[in-house]
Parts: structure tokens; C-alpha cells; sequence
């Protein structure tokens, strides 16, 4: 994702080229995440793009499905809370199937409000060559943010 990026002229980085991965291997809190935000900040970054896999046999739940109504989880903060157990706790990816990757990109500009720009998830088959699979998915990314013109600033746009 981040060399599709590259090559349509933007500069991407990777969250564990830019933080320690000790992050992501216990819960965190609202402060340490604007503290986060804060850092993206004054490295100049405007956006997060965050990604997760979420198993599609857990999110079908009835209960789950209907604790996820509603909820559309409009700031980084929010979202990152609410699944930050897909890090640590191996019973979340757990499961056989298809899961569902989830993708939100967030506004994280400097004197505007910190918010969620865009939305989309896909149901992805678990195959044993799951470097296929993002890569795919990555195209797919790339294409669609391409189509909704969420690429600014790049070579062409």
C-alpha cells in the first residue's frame, strides 16, 4: 500500500516504521492517542489511514451486528478504542472463513476538525497466500480512493 502510494506521488508511512511496536501489545487510552495524533502532527501528516481485519464469524453475531448499528465512528480515537483488542488478543482473528477488512481514512489537519473523511469494508476469503489477498485488496484500495478523489495532492491530482 504505502509503494502504490508512493508511486502516485504521496508520501505514506507505516505505523510500525513510526512507532514502537510495544504499542499496539496492551490497551490504550484517549490521552495516549491524542498524544499519537499530536506526533502525526507535527511530523505534518494530515491523514490516517487505518486498516483492520475484523473476523466476519464474530462481526456476524446478531449482538454484535446490533451493537455496531449506529455507531459510525467519526474520529480516529473512537475507532482505534473500540478495536484495539484485533492487536493483542489472539481469540479476535481466531476463526476459519472470510473476515472483513475495514479501512477509514481521518483527517488529522492542522486547525480543522479531526474527523473521518471516508469509509469501506470488504469480505475477503482467509486463503493460505494471504499476500494475494492484500495485494488485491490493496489495488482495490488505491482504485477507490482514486474514484472518490481522496488522493490529492499526489502526481496527477
Amino acid at each position: 500500500l504505502k509503494d502504490a502510494f508512493a508511486e502516485r506521488g504521496l508520501e505514506a508511512m507505516r505505523s510500525v516504521d513510526l512507532f514502537d511496536v510495544d504499542f499496539t501489545a496492551s490497551q490504550r487510552n484517549e490521552a495516549e492517542l491524542d498524544k499519537v495524533e499530536q506526533q502525526l502532527l507535527d511530523k505534518d501528516f494530515d491523514a490516517i489511514l487505518f486498516s483492520k481485519r475484523i473476523n466476519s464469524e464474530t462481526r456476524s453475531l446478531l449482538s454484535d451486528q446490533l451493537a455496531e448499528m449506529g455507531r459510525s465512528y467519526e474520529r480516529f480515537q473512537e475507532d482505534y478504542l473500540i478495536h484495539q483488542g484485533i492487536y493483542y488478543d489472539e481469540d479476535v482473528n481466531a476463526g476459519k472463513g472470510t473476515y472483513t477488512a475495514e479501512t477509514s481514512l481521518y483527517c488529522i489537519c492542522d486547525g480543522k476538525q479531526r474527523e473521518l473523511i471516508w469509509r469501506s469494508d470488504v469480505r475477503l476469503p482467509k486463503k493460505r497466500n494471504s499476500d494475494r489477498v492484500f495485494d488485491s485488496y490493496a489495488d482495490w484500495l488505491v482504485r477507490n480512493l482514486e474514484d472518490e478523489q481522496l488522493m490529492i495532492g499526489g502526481k496527477g491530482f
